[in-house]
């Protein structure tokens, strides 16, 4: 070991064994009157005396490196905490604004009254609707049940007028042709179909004695009518034929004696007489009626001299 480590050595050694004697205890009254070297309590903690702390962490043999690094870190702690404690008594700490929330008053009709024990409390406000806003757009179960009702009501009248309206009876005219036309008339319902009309004439026309109903067609304005129509059907919607007439109008005067209203007169034949001649005019004119067409577009310079073969 060289002479300068067992220099080091010495001192250590000799620095440990020596007693430290207790810092003096300054009297309460130096301890009140003295306000720099006191610190607050919460603000700054008090920190332990250095050599008492160097003692402790430098027990036997020390490197004498380490000694000085010991003892520096302690006095840097110490320089820390004082200037800590400085910066916490420069700058007091802020108050809250939450906790300086002040208590909302309330008043009555803006009088200012003090905290009398015989005030009366204010009274509530009533929130209601306001009378003068359209609130029809708004769901309304009372509003809802009387339009249910309402609608139910107008759908009974329109059952029962549609009855009423079926029930009524016409006068049909009509003619039988197969080539030539003979005239008839009949009464008929408005709600009758094609079918029920076709098996009513049949006791009435000859030539269809023999003949099923299925047989039998019914022609109006160049159209051959299907059998599950009814009068009313075509009443109702309005319906026209090619040259722009109501298909049955029978508000109007119906009579093969008036060539111009001649052609609103339908036509009954049988299926056989039309599969021979439908090459042949006014046959090779007509058509299946559809529902779906409209006719009425169709336009024809002289209907009226038209259909008096058709």
């Amino acid at each position: 070991m060289s002479p300068d480590q067992n220099a080091e050595s010495t001192f250590i050694n000799l620095f440990h064994s020596r007693a430290v004697p207790p810092p003096p205890v300054p009297p309460p009254s130096a301890m009140t009157s003295s306000t720099d070297s006191v610190s607050t309590p919460g603000f700054v903690a008090e920190n332990p005396d250095i050599e008492e702390t160097l003692k402790q962490n430098t027990v036997g043999l020390v490197h004498l490196d380490h000694f000085r690094k010991v003892k520096r870190s302690l006095a840097e702690q110490r320089d820390r905490s004082f200037i800590a404690g400085k910066e916490s008594k420069s700058f007091p700490k802020k108050v809250s604004k939450k906790s300086k929330k002040r208590t909302k008053l309330s008043f009555d009709d803006g009088d200012d009254v003090g905290s009398d024990d015989t005030a009366l409390p204010s009274k509530k406000r009533i929130i209601g609707k306001d009378p003068g806003v359209d609130t029809s757009f708004l769901p309304d179960n009372e509003r809802e049940e009387l339009n249910n009702l309402r609608r139910e009501q107008l759908r009974k009248e329109y059952l029962e007028n549609m009855v009423k309206a079926k029930e009524e009876e016409v006068e049909l005219h009509f003619s039988y042709f197969e080539g030539t036309e003979t005239p008839y008339k009949l009464q008929v319902r408005k709600g009758d179909t094609i079918r029920k009309f076709l098996e009513i004439i049949k006791d009435q026309v000859p030539q269809l004695n023999h003949v099923r109903t299925d047989d039998v067609m019914l022609v109006q304005g160049q159209l051959i009518i299907p059998h599950h129509y009814e009068f009313h059907w075509f009443i109702m919607h309005k319906k026209r034929g090619i040259f722009g007439q109501l298909l049955f109008d029978f508000n109007s005067e119906q009579s093969l004696d008036n060539r111009e209203l001649s052609f609103q007169i339908p036509k009954v034949t049988t299926k056989t007489w039309y599969q021979k001649n439908k090459h042949i005019y006014p046959a090779s004119r007509w058509q299946s009626f559809d529902p779906l067409k409209n006719y009425a577009q169709r336009s024809n310079d002289d209907p009226a001299m038209t259909a008096l073969f058709g």
